[in-house]
């Protein structure tokens, strides 16, 4: 992403400098110096792009023979404020903990046992980026990247649950019926 945005601002940068340059340098040295001002940059932006996504990355404490199933960046609206964090999927819950940049700092979780359904929706009634997780605790919406693919995980996570109960409870079968 780094490299295409150095790319794109090079791009820019000389349709924007290379006019004004021409009056003062040779027209040769103006693309050069455009070029690498937009090279520069745009791998500028790309390492503060990554040191940030380092800094409001968390990490949370896994429970026993639970694994990390994906993560990424999200937005938990709460009182009508989208509030910025970084959302985990385990094979046993969901994790949402915010950064602490924000207003309203919190965590939240529930185990995948808790929800019903889930669901994709708009936000502000334009952006395709909501993920709503029906629970016993209500709706809870989340802005996230790939949020289909999301969908698709948690989905599957219930269904790996519900397939190892149901392995259980038939391999305890025979318990039972003696």
């Amino acid at each position: 992403m780094g490299l295409l945005a150095s790319v794109v601002f090079a791009l820019a940068m000389v349709l924007l400098i290379v006019p004004v340059m021409y009056f003062v340098a040779e027209l040769i040295t103006a693309v050069y110096l455009a070029v690498g001002a937009g090279f520069v940059f745009g791998l500028t932006m790309a390492w503060i792009s990554y040191r940030s996504s380092q800094y409001f990355y968390s990490r949370i404490e896994l429970y026993a023979a639970e694994a990390l199933l994906h993560q990424g960046p999200a937005n938990h609206y709460v009182d009508g404020e989208a509030v910025g964090g970084w959302m985990y999927l385990t094979n046993k819950r969901i994790v949402y903990a915010s950064h602490n940049l924000n207003y309203f700092v919190h965590a939240w979780e529930v185990p995948l046992s808790e929800i019903s359904a889930t669901s994709l929706c708009k936000t502000m009634n334009v952006f395709s980026n909501g993920l709503v997780l029906h629970t016993t605790q209500g709706e809870r919406v989340f802005v996230v990247e790939k949020r289909k693919f999301w969908q698709h995980e948690i989905n599957m996570a219930q269904k790996s649950n519900s397939d190892i109960k149901l392995k259980e409870a038939v391999k305890d079968l025979p318990n039972r019926l003696v």
